[in-house]
């Protein structure tokens, strides 16, 4: 079998394969949705199935037999080119692998073992793999216990004199949660850890509604502070102003897994744009595609 059949049908299984994995997560998130009864979950499942059905069209379309062909003729020209040149080719070569590669481990982020049953968005530690595993279930959550012990010495060095200092919080409750935790007592550290958040959100907002209006004194402040009942109150109806500069398109990555109207709008607008640079990068190559290659 010569180079170029050879990469059709590895090209073929390799995007079957993925489609399968995704349908199958696709299938279990369908199954669920009716079942749940927590509003979270409720978004959190049509979330994952917008995406999913997102990604399987984008398969189907990379399955189509003029898709793969055209895969096979520009992996061909870029073989041809690293031999050439080996600086140009390698960069672009490396990105476009790397994104597809990725794809597996970005479905899995949408299964219910990972999105639901562990709600695993959360976590930053561990390796890509590590997660993979937990989204499809192959490893136990529990083994990201290993970072805790890191993360309470964190805690301890760091935080805790900063809260003190910057935000003349009192850490007596923080250090009771991470005591708890040291004594194996998680729940009683997750009931008072909600009491400690909601405090220092409002320690917070105290310092910067005092930092966005200089003349104001510290009883007005937390006059101001009080009308809010609920945290998420706090956050949203006041009109704070955006004193701190920002990503904007790097915010929605981070925010991908976030379920919220608006930004579903800004994502929306961000895959737009990058609809729009994928079209255009194509289209430089394409007239490359017709050449004859001969290896």
């Amino acid at each position: 079998m010569d180079l170029s059949k050879t990469l059709f049908y590895e090209r073929k299984n390799k995007l079957r394969e993925t489609r399968a994995m995704a349908n199958r997560f696709l299938e279990e998130n369908i199954s669920i949705k009716s079942k749940l009864t927590a509003k979270w979950e409720q978004e959190r499942v049509e979330s994952n199935i917008a995406h999913l059905k997102e990604i399987i069209a984008g398969l189907n379309k990379e399955l189509s037999e003029k898709a793969i062909k055209d895969h096979v003729q520009e992996t061909l020209i870029e073989l041809v080119s690293h031999k050439k040149a080996k600086k140009k080719s390698m960069g672009a070569n490396l990105l476009k692998n790397f994104t597809e590669n990725m794809l597996p481990y970005e479905i899995a982020k949408y299964s219910l073992n990972y999105s639901i049953d562990n709600d695993f968005y959360w976590t930053k530690d561990g390796t890509i793999g590590d997660h993979y595993e937990v989204a499809v279930g192959i490893r136990d959550p529990e083994t990201f216990g290993v970072y805790c012990s890191e993360k309470i010495a964190n805690i301890r060095e760091f935080v805790l004199p900063y809260l003190k200092d910057y935000l003349d919080y009192d850490g007596d409750l923080l250090e009771s949660i991470v005591t708890n935790f040291d004594q194996q007592q998680p729940a009683n550290s997750n009931i008072l850890l909600m009491v400690v958040i909601e405090g220092m959100v409002r320690a917070m907002c105290a310092k910067l509604y005092l930092r966005q209006n200089p003349s104001a004194t510290q009883q007005q402040a937390t006059k101001f502070i009080k009308k809010f009942q609920s945290m998420e109150s706090l956050i949203i109806k006041p009109d704070w102003k955006n004193d701190i500069p920002y990503d904007f398109f790097a915010a929605i990555n981070l925010a991908k897994h976030i379920d919220d109207p608006q930004l579903e709008q800004a994502k929306e607008k961000f895959r737009a744009a990058e609809k729009f640079r994928k079209e255009i990068s194509a289209a430089r190559p394409a007239s490359l595609r017709f050449l004859q290659i001969q290896l």
